[in-house]
């Protein structure tokens, strides 16, 4: 609706053949929301340093990815060891994040890495027990 007084007139019919007319009298002031049917268009490939970091046990790992591509997020530790396959499948176009939980391994450094399509980057996250 746009910004205005508006009314409305609805009819009401009983069981004992009464007619009735109820008068709704409504005042628009504001018809801006925070809701919004647009979806954030992501525009580059994107790996965000996780959080917390230092972390125990859970940390989170943010990742953008601008088109439909086959997603492979690992997790290693120092000697370059794969411990954890955190996504491997397709997505689609959007903002995406995965919970690495570190309570079956100790405490440490480790490295998460992102493979989508051409894209790839590293980065370091430190679970501390």
């Amino acid at each position: 609706l746009e910004v205005g007084n508006y009314a409305a007139n609805i009819p009401i019919s009983t069981n004992d053949e009464q007619n009735l007319t109820i008068t709704c009298n409504l005042e628009v002031t504001n018809t801006s929301s925070n809701i919004s049917n647009e979806e954030k268009v992501v525009s580059n490939y994107q790996l965000n340093q996780n959080y917390p970091n230092p972390f125990n046990p859970k940390t989170t790992i943010e990742f953008d990815i601008p088109n439909d591509n086959f997603v492979n997020i690992t997790v290693y530790n120092l000697r370059g060891e794969k411990i954890k396959t955190l996504v491997n499948e397709h997505k689609i176009a959007g903002e995406y994040s995965v919970v690495f939980d570190g309570s079956n391994y100790s405490s440490g450094i480790y490295f998460y890495r992102i493979e989508a399509g051409d894209y790839s980057d590293t980065k370091k996250l430190v679970l501390i027990k």
